[in-house]
Formats: C-alpha cells, sequence, structure tokens
C-alpha cells in the first residue's frame, strides 16, 4: 500500500515572523518591556549628578550670606574659602553631596563617577555580548533584570561612598547588558519598520528616565526614596519576562535547532492569537553542530567584518556620538544653574523633537543618509558652540538663557537622536550568531570616549574651547567613514555569513569557506 506523504511548505523566519503577527499583543509587550529597560537606564546614568548637585546652605555668619547672594556655582567656589563653622547644610534636603561632603577638595568625585559608571559599561560589554551570542539573549536578559533589583536596593542603602562607587560599576555593566540582550531580541521579533519604531521610542524612554530622576531628586527631601520608581521599574519587567519571553527563532536556527525556531515561532502566535505554523519548514539552514563551531563563527564573522571596514566605521561614528553626548551633557550642566531642577528636566526632555525628525529621515532616505545628514547638522551646530561664551551671547542674545547653552543643547540633541539609528544599522549590518557581540564591540567604542573624557577636558587649558573644536573634527570625520557602511534599507537581518556577504562587498570572496577553514583547525586541535 502506497501512503502519500504531504510536502511541507518552506519559509524563512522573516516569513515566520510576519504570519504570526506583525506588531501586535507580543510585540507591544515587548517594546513595553524596552522601553522599560531604556528609562531605567536614564535613570541610573542621571543618577549620581541629580544626588550630587548643590543645597541649602545655612549661614553662621553675615560673611556667609553676603557670599550667597550670588549663584550656587559662584558660591560653591567662595563657600570652599570660608571657614568650616560659617556655614553648614541645612538639614531639610539631603543627597550624596550633602551625607558625603562632595565639594571643595572631593567635587572631583562627581565627574570620576561618571568614568567610573562607563568603566563598568565597557568592560562588561564584550562579555555581555559573546554570552548573549552563545547562551540566548532571553536568559541573560533576565539575569541582568534580577542583578539590577539586587543593586538598587544595595545602593538604596549604602552609607559608605566606596560601595556606592563599587555598586555604580556594577550598574554601568548591566546598563550594557540591557542594552545590547533586549535590543537584539526587538529586533529579532520585528520588521525593519517596527524595530525602527521600537528604537526611537526607547530612546523617547531614555529621556524620560533622565527628566525623572531630575524631578525625584528635587521633589524627596530623602535620597533613598529616589530609589523607589527604579525598583518598580525592574519588578514591573520581571513580570513581563514572566509572562512572555521566549528565546527569538533567529537565534535557534543560527544555532541548529530549526524546531525549537518553529516553537517559538508558535508561541508567538499563540500571543498574538493568530494562526499557528503547521507543516512548514526553514528554509537555507545553516546548521551548526558543536558549540566550538559556534565559537568559531563568531571569531570568524568579527575578524571579517572588521577587515571589511563597516564595523570599524560604526565604530568611529558610535564614538563620535558617545563624545559628543555625554561630554556636551557635562558642559550643559555646568552652565545652568544646578539648584534649578526645572532647567535640568528641559535638558533632559529635549532631545525628544530631533528624534521625531530623525525618525522621519530614516523612514525616507534611509540609514545611511540619515546617519550623514545628522553627522553634518551636528558638526555645523558644533562650530557655533566652539565659539566663546561672551561673543555668543552678545551676538545673539535669549534673555536669561544662556544662547552658548542652547546652542550645545541642540548638537547633544543631535547625537542623541544618532544613538538609536546607529543601533538598528549595527544590528542590521551582523549575522545572528554576532549580532549581539558586534553591537558591543561597537558600544566598548562609543562608552571609550566617557572613559577618556578626564584626558579631554584637560585639553581646556590650551584654549576654552579646545574639546569642543575635537567634537566637531570627530562630527566630520563620521560624515566621511560612514560612506563606507553599506546601507540595510529594505534588507532582512542575515541570518548566516552566506547573507551576510551580500551586503559588505560584491567581489568573489566567501566567507562560508573561511569559515570552514576555522572549524577544521578547531577540530585538529581538539584531536591533538
Amino acid at each position: 500500500m502506497i501512503t502519500a506523504t504531504r510536502k511541507s511548505k518552506q519559509i524563512t523566519i522573516s516569513d515566520g515572523i510576519i504570519s504570526t503577527g506583525l506588531f501586535n499583543r507580543f510585540q507591544m509587550i515587548l517594546l513595553i518591556l524596552f522601553m522599560l529597560s531604556s528609562c531605567l537606564t536614564g535613570i541610573m546614568t542621571n543618577q549620581f549628578h541629580s544626588l550630587s548637585v548643590m543645597q541649602a546652605v545655612d549661614c553662621l555668619s553675615s560673611n556667609c550670606e553676603l557670599v550667597l547672594s550670588s549663584n550656587s556655582k559662584k558660591s560653591l567656589e567662595k563657600i570652599c574659602e570660608m571657614k568650616k563653622d560659617e556655614w553648614e547644610f541645612s538639614e531639610t534636603k539631603s543627597n550624596w553631596l550633602t551625607d558625603f561632603s562632595l565639594i571643595c577638595d572631593k567635587n572631583y568625585l562627581i565627574d570620576l563617577e561618571t568614568s567610573v559608571y562607563f568603566l563598568g559599561f565597557f568592560v562588561s560589554a564584550l562579555l555581555i555580548g559573546y554570552s548573549c551570542d552563545r547562551y540566548g539573549r532571553c536568559l541573560i536578559s533576565i539575569c541582568c533584570f534580577v542583578t539590577f533589583l539586587g543593586l538598587l536596593l544595595m545602593l538604596k542603602y549604602a552609607v559608605q561612598l566606596d560601595k556606592i562607587f563599587l555598586l555604580r560599576l556594577i550598574a554601568g555593566g548591566m546598563h550594557s547588558c540591557l542594552s545590547v540582550s533586549l535590543l537584539v531580541t526587538l529586533a529579532e521579533f520585528n520588521t525593519q519598520k517596527n524595530l525602527w519604531i521600537c528604537s526611537i521610542l526607547g530612546s523617547i524612554a531614555f529621556s524620560i528616565g533622565k527628566t525623572i530622576v531630575s524631578y525625584m531628586a528635587y521633589d524627596d527631601d530623602q535620597w533613598q526614596n529616589t530609589f523607589d520608581v527604579p525598583i518598580c521599574i525592574v519588578i514591573a519587567a520581571l513580570a513581563l519576562c514572566y509572562v512572555v519571553m521566549p528565546e527569538t527563532p533567529f537565534w535557534f536556527y543560527a544555532n541548529g535547532k530549526e524546531l525549537q525556531a518553529l516553537v517559538s515561532l508558535n508561541e508567538v502566535a499563540i500571543v498574538n492569537r493568530s494562526l499557528l505554523l503547521k507543516d512548514v519548514s526553514l528554509v537555507n539552514h545553516h546548521r551548526v553542530k558543536e558549540d566550538h563551531y559556534a565559537t568559531a563563527t563568531i571569531s570568524v564573522t568579527l575578524k571579517i567584518l572588521f577587515m571589511r571596514l563597516p564595523l570599524l566605521c560604526l565604530a568611529l561614528c558610535w564614538f563620535t556620538a558617545f563624545s559628543c553626548y555625554f561630554i556636551l551633557d557635562n558642559d550643559i550642566k555646568f552652565m545652568v544653574d544646578s539648584n534649578e531642577y526645572f532647567e535640568m528636566m528641559v535638558v533632559g526632555i529635549s532631545e525628544v523633537p530631533l528624534q521625531v525628525v530623525m525618525f522621519f529621515t530614516v523612514q525616507n532616505l534611509g540609514r545611511k543618509k540619515a546617519a550623514s545628514i545628522f553627522f553634518a547638522l551636528l558638526a555645523i551646530v558644533m562650530s557655533f558652540g566652539c565659539v566663546p561664551t561672551s561673543i555668543l551671547d552678545n551676538t545673539l542674545s535669549l534673555g536669561t538663557v544662556s544662547t552658548k547653552a542652547v546652542v550645545l543643547t541642540i548638537a547633544k540633541s543631535c547625537a542623541g537622536s544618532l544613538l538609536p539609528l546607529l543601533t538598528v544599522y549595527t544590528c542590521e549590518l551582523l549575522p545572528t550568531l554576532s549580532r549581539c557581540s558586534g553591537l558591543s564591540l561597537c558600544l566598548m567604542a562609543g562608552s571609550s570616549s566617557s572613559l577618556l573624557f578626564p584626558f579631554i577636558a584637560t585639553l581646556d587649558t590650551i584654549m576654552s574651547t579646545s574639546h569642543q573644536i575635537l567634537l566637531v573634527l570627530l562630527a566630520v570625520g563620521s560624515v566621511v567613514v560612514v560612506q563606507r557602511v553599506p546601507d540595510t534599507r529594505n534588507n532582512p537581518l542575515p541570518n548566516n555569513l552566506t547573507e551576510c556577504e551580500t551586503l559588505f562587498s560584491k567581489r568573489d570572496y566567501n566567507l562560508t569557506d573561511e569559515l570552514e577553514m576555522e572549524t577544521l583547525l578547531t577540530y585538529n586541535s581538539d584531536d591533538d
């Protein structure tokens, strides 16, 4: 008796994600999770500065009252010249500056903390990227949220400054963990257009987080209370992870687990209440049978991408965007009155309009042209920022508001808009097994600018605007090097080296052959 067998329909993973429902319930839950993590990292990035602003001072002498009639920055400098028995901090409000006396000879610790935070970001980036590629995005994301919850609880009850610095170092590492794992998860469960929308919303949530922590520092009399909101955010994020957080089908597929990839797609279909995928199989399957084979895939992919220059070019763009964003953020903080929390909140939310403009620019012109335009705009605006403050304020007066502070805020907003673009751009250039590792390398290149900030700031001893001139040169250089990066508009996420090859070169060169050679060498070394 002859029985007929039904031939399964072959589909790609991208087709499977589309068939399970686009931007439906599952994608919305994942977007909320991503926005919660972005808001959390925004709070943590701006937390130390917000909790270290100058507070009210009670005068114990007439000389002190005369000094405090000026603004907070000048009074802070003069207070350090006075005797300790002539003034004291008011007991109505406490923060890290008052509790740990971060003034006078200890004031440098406020700037040092930024380098400490991004040192943790820098060190953990590569390790986290490799872990996400090796063990999956879902597991690493959940571990990061659990670690973040423990860190926040310890920070809330920390009573020693050295322990706070250590915990902030680890928090920087968790920042890079969430930035990599959740963004890649979002990329592998969405189409290009939806991913770009999610990335912009995440960037807006980051700005809102920075604004929230400034408001909490202003509203709460005790700095311990400012940790309640981020703790609630982490608990809500863990609840969402429990409800729905499957591993991405791209990761299963690239690791030779076709059945698990189909199960992951069907889990999405169940949440979205769409039809299940039945009698289907995945095409162009790139099987990885051994753990060391996956390791070889990561190493060879990154080596080839660096040799082809696109990732190096993107790394320079990351360095420029990070440098402009965080260095200008520090410059602006010194130009506004630190006691005026309203001004700090306005600076935090000022990035949103340009992020909306960036969204429409990318939708109409693509990634490469949008990056070129915004880097050029950044260079132009920064060139005005290189003009000395006195000349700029006299030429273009904006009343009580510093003209240079407005110019630098616009430049910072341009850099802030470039960060989500570069994140999406990097994800779309890398194959699945090295997507997190490649993104981590670019984040390391960007965060290195924060580590170099104390050295960049010393350039001002040569000329008052030296570091701003350096940022202009970096922006111009980024306009040039981004031309070497292929545009990924309307291209699906590359799942393996062969698919990735078409993005970088039209030459007759097979990345898969080099992968097989690397794997063969690995087998031989294991046999020996």
